[in-house]
């Protein structure tokens, strides 16, 4: 006599690709198993990643696709995670609106930090596809290594933390210049600096813009 085979072993079971199982766990639905990516997860751990910054600057990685690609997919290839994070920092979009940058290993530094609002009025707007494009180039690169089955991460920072390293210059455990900048008495002709995503100059929609161009379908 023969047995009746239970639905669930009765049907094919195929894994879920990394990107399915990472969308999901970000939706807060039940996966198979928790997805695996790590916070600096390109960097000084690994020998690839030191042999590379030999030869280049931090910022000429950051600014090459081809480098920021390769440095982004080390990690991927060496311990096989979930999710390819770009490689890049949170002050690109600072430099895209006309502030010098420097970039090493101790820490980025703007050395003409914002003291005034004759500063904010001259920042400039950026257009992502030409004075960063180096960000989404890089993106298309990953994405046609890996394909489409893995999930590409990119990031930025928040509009108040970009204004604190602009205004402070560095990264600091108070931000003495950027309170004194807000609270001030030239505060109502500094608000510009921190408006959000309607205003061409702000920073709300610097970071807005940046992040569009990292969402968006990469044209391969």
């Amino acid at each position: 006599m023969m047995g009746v085979v239970p639905a669930a072993m009765n049907a094919s079971h195929t894994a879920p690709t990394r990107k399915s199982l990472f969308l999901r766990a970000c939706r807060g639905e039940s996966v198979e198993r928790v997805p695996v990516w790590m916070m600096r997860q390109a960097g000084r751990y690994l020998p690839e990643y030191r042999e590379l910054r030999q030869k280049h600057p931090f910022l000429e990685v950051c600014k090459t696709p081809e480098l920021a690609a390769e440095v982004s997919l080390q990690p991927f290839r060496r311990l096989g995670v979930d999710v390819v994070i770009v490689f890049s920092d949170i002050l690109i979009p600072a430099e895209a609106m006309g502030m010098a940058l420097e970039l090493n290993d101790s820490g980025p530094v703007l050395p003409c930090p914002i003291r005034n609002a004759a500063q904010v009025e001259a920042l400039k707007d950026f257009d992502p596809e030409q004075q960063t494009r180096f960000v989404p180039d890089a993106i298309r690169g990953i994405c046609r290594a890996v394909g489409p089955d893995v999930p590409v991460m990119g990031f930025a920072a928040a509009p108040w933390t970009l204004a604190c390293y602009m205004i402070e210059g560095r990264s600091r455990d108070s931000f003495p210049a950027a309170d004194a900048l807000i609270a001030g008495k030239n505060r109502a002709r500094n608000r510009p600096l921190f408006e959000g995503a309607g205003r061409r100059r702000g920073l709300g929609g610097a970071v807005v813009r940046h992040l569009v161009r990292r969402v968006e379908p990469p044209r391969l």
